[in-house]
């Protein structure tokens, strides 16, 4: 029997400006944890797949990723299923995965409430027109992914890939708009998931814009960018190891940060992610103390578009990607494979909201009990690799490098 494709659209936008406020502190249940911990090292490793296919600038979501495949994997029995769970790290029986899943995203949105910034995740099921899903599925979709299902004549490709790429857009104020290209969409697609990741925050320690200045990146092969670059001296949580520091730089609330990862050599990059995975991670984030940094951090704006599946089956998902996938959970019948997943991503850093930031950076930016020292050097003007992630939970949110700044 001829298997019908299905699709996995995730998309995301992360950019920085706006207002304070504090979050109140309270441990993850075990079980969001787990969860948590699977989403990181599952993007961990499909960010080294992704770093070795290029040395360009890169930057995606695990925990986009990471759902829309969750939402897959309530379909998935036998072989498909088991190869799924080990691909994506999942230790959880399905009737604790998926609401653990949930209980992450709600977490991650609470994090941010009160303080003048924005975070959220929204899900959509894209179903042929006539396509019926058996009542379990849609109830284990409807109760822990939501229920914006719609339904769509996959024949006419232009209207339905305007309408789901019109819901994407919408659920990432504009940032990602294009997220399915022409010829995706075919009359034999019956089921298309997505989902859709938006952040809105504001730095705690501000940058002057007056700081800003012009100062050389070495991309790499003796290239220089000529590159703006923000600068502030502050108090920030600061760490090395052999062959890199990592700096982390709060939001507002202290709850998510950007985790900053800078090889020591300037060509140290390829060496630092050749090591990347959770323990890994875990380590390098425990040497981080409070410490007077003198930081120095190129603007950077990112916008990538990702074909995925190769890479899932090349970290071990291969039968749902195949004749032979079993997705049977979600019509009853063994015709559904995976054709596509597909991510877009766009990502900016600069100094916006820094006038009603600059009383922040001073309160924050000393500690008292520290003996004087001279403040440490944290100059960014070399690739680099970045995560934005809940302090909390431990869950990546995003991630990326950065190899190549665009010129001043």
């Amino acid at each position: 029997m001829k298997n019908w494709p299905f699709f996995l659209l995730t998309a995301m936008a992360f950019s920085l400006v706006l207002p304070p406020g504090s979050t109140r502190a309270q441990s993850p249940s075990p079980a969001v944890r787990s969860v948590a911990e699977a989403n990181n090292a599952f993007g961990l490793d499909i960010y080294r797949r992704l770093a070795e296919e290029n040395r360009e600038n890169l930057f995606f979501s695990p925990l986009s990723l990471t759902t829309a495949l969750a939402m897959t994997y309530g379909g998935a029995r036998g072989t498909t299923a088991q190869e799924m769970a080990q691909t994506l790290r999942f230790s959880l029986p399905q009737e604790e995965l998926h609401p653990a899943l949930l209980g992450l995203s709600q977490e991650l949105m609470g994090s941010v409430q009160g303080q003048g910034q924005e975070l959220s995740v929204a899900n959509a099921l894209w179903l042929k027109t006539g396509l019926r899903l058996l009542p379990d599925f849609l109830g284990l979709i409807e109760a822990n992914y939501g229920k914006e299902i719609n339904q769509l004549d996959f024949c006419q490709e232009e209207v339905s890939r305007e309408a789901i790429n019109s819901w994407v857009a919408e659920r990432t104020r504009e940032r990602i708009k294009e997220l399915i290209p022409p010829g995706v969409l075919k009359c034999e697609t019956r089921l298309v998931l997505t989902n859709a990741v938006y952040f809105l925050g504001e730095w705690i320690h501000k940058f002057d814009p007056q700081e800003t200045s012009p100062d050389p990146f070495f991309s790499g092969g003796g290239k220089e960018i000529k590159t703006k670059f923000m600068n502030q001296t502050g108090s920030f949580a600061y760490g090395e190891g052999e062959g890199y520091q990592v700096l982390e730089m709060p939001y507002q609330g202290r709850r998510l940060v950007m985790t900053v990862l800078l090889p020591k050599a300037k060509d140290g990059l390829a060496g630092l992610e050749s090591r990347l995975d959770g323990e890994w991670l875990k380590e390098a984030v425990s040497t981080l103390k409070p410490r007077q940094v003198k930081l120095s951090l190129p603007r950077f704006q990112v916008d990538a578009r990702l074909d995925l599946a190769k890479h899932l089956v090349a970290a071990g998902m291969a039968e749902a990607c195949s004749a032979r996938a079993d997705f049977s959970g979600m019509t009853g019948e063994r015709n559904l494979s995976i054709d596509s997943v597909l991510q877009r991503a766009w990502l900016k850093v600069d100094e916006k909201g820094t006038e009603a930031a600059a009383a922040t950076a001073v309160v924050v930016g000393l500690t008292a009990a520290v003996k004087p020292q001279e403040p440490v050097v944290f100059k960014a003007d070399h690739p680099f690799l970045f995560l934005i992630r809940d302090r909390r939970t431990g869950a990546v949110l995003f991630m990326g490098r950065l190899t190549a700044p665009e010129p001043v």
